[in-house]
């Protein structure tokens, strides 16, 4: 018998007979159920450990009430299992590959680093007579040295919400929980609110930034520490840094020599023996010119989102604690927004309110839109 002339397909169908007659290890895996914004489905997958691959459908219904199954990926990997990792109403998948990293697939099939999420942060909790992992940063975790070969995970079973059991090359087994989801109910509801707004592929670097934030407070259940790692998430990505830093630069005093009064009124004979505020430099440090486009849909977001904490009296701390992130977002592109958490939460930022954004440069406009803003109201 000639050898076949491409060698692909063959390799293939030896892969699949392999599967075949270890039909027993093949198992599949419901994730992500979900509206995606088009349709409602649910991603299926399923694995087969001979072949160390895993093909993911995505079974939708029909108008005519008929399921559609469409083949969307595959990749490698040797077990899979669908757990409570990122979100608490959605199942995610764990997939371990055979190079013995894992990694989680979510918001569809987005990857959470297998480095972040892998071996050096389970296997060295669960291991005691393993010797200590060597301190390395999440990215330089060598899967080829002789720990991590041994240690390498070959099957997950069992798995419960956000609970599994993992199984390593060695025989060794244990209960692990990975759960990323924040546990304080105001950072949970302003990333279900941001979820309904943002664009999914900013809504999911959101989340990540916020999950690596939350993991380098080592997952602290403290609601202040939750809160703040998702403030400094969304101001990281939406780029408010830079107001916070000029926001904390100025105090009102310095802030006055940016007045129009200050030039106007610098010849009445009464404040010349005043003590004036210091001029400002003449080149202050830049910001960005434009406020990100995403601003105005978050602070709406928030906004509203307050509001409806407003009406719960058991809920005003948490009123305090969002207040102070919406006018900071509302002092770059609506001052008088800000000016009205402020008659709710009158020490939630300090001094007067006044736009950041460098198109005003006094704060005088600020308060013409407050004025406003009040009469309307």
């Amino acid at each position: 018998m000639s050898e076949p002339d491409v060698a692909t397909p063959y390799s293939y169908s030896l892969l699949e007979l392999r599967s075949s007659r270890d039909w027993s290890k093949i198992s599949i895996s419901i994730f992500d159920q979900r509206f995606d914004g088009q349709v409602d489905r649910v991603l299926l997958g399923v694995c087969r450990p001979a072949s160390e691959a895993i093909t993911i459908l995505s079974v939708a219904k029909d108008s005519d009430t008929t399921l559609r199954v469409t083949r969307v990926a595959e990749r490698p990997a040797v077990s899979v299992a669908p757990m409570r990792i990122m979100r608490s109403n959605v199942d995610d998948l764990l997939v371990a590959e055979p190079n013995g990293a894992l990694t989680v697939l979510t918001h569809g099939l987005r990857e959470y680093n297998a480095s972040t999420v892998g071996i050096t942060g389970i296997v060295s909790h669960f291991l005691p007579q393993s010797p200590t992992l060597p301190s390395v940063g999440a990215m330089e975790v060598d899967c080829t040295s002789p720990f991590m070969l041994t240690s390498r995970v070959v099957a997950l079973r069992d798995p419960i919400r956000s609970a599994v059991t993992v199984e390593l090359l060695d025989g060794s087994q244990s209960r692990v929980s990975i759960d990323f989801t924040p546990k304080d109910l105001l950072t949970k509801q302003c990333l279900e609110v941001l979820a309904l707004t943002l664009p999914a592929d900013w809504y999911f670097g959101l989340h990540l930034t916020f999950a690596d934030a939350w993991r380098s407070r080592r997952l602290s259940c403290d609601p202040e520490v939750e809160f703040d790692s998702f403030k400094s998430a969304l101001t990281t990505i939406l780029q408010v840094e830079p107001y916070q830093k000029g926001l904390a630069r100025n105090n009102p005093w310095e802030r006055l020599s940016c007045s129009a009064s200050y030039t106007r009124l610098e010849d009445d004979l009464v404040l010349s023996g005043l003590r004036l505020p210091p001029r400002s430099p003449p080149n202050p440090p830049s910001t960005p010119k434009q406020p990100h486009a995403l601003l105005a849909p978050v602070l709406n977001a928030l906004h509203m989102l307050g509001e409806d904490l407003r009406l719960m009296v058991h809920r005003h701390d948490d009123v305090h604690r969002l207040a102070e992130l919406i006018c900071l977002i509302a002092s770059i592109i609506r001052p008088e927004w800000a000016d009205y958490w402020k008659r709710f939460c009158p020490d939630v930022t300090a001094g007067w309110v006044y736009r950041l954004c460098p198109a005003t440069p006094s704060g005088e406009l600020s308060h013409l839109h407050a004025r406003r803003f009040i009469i309307r109201r």
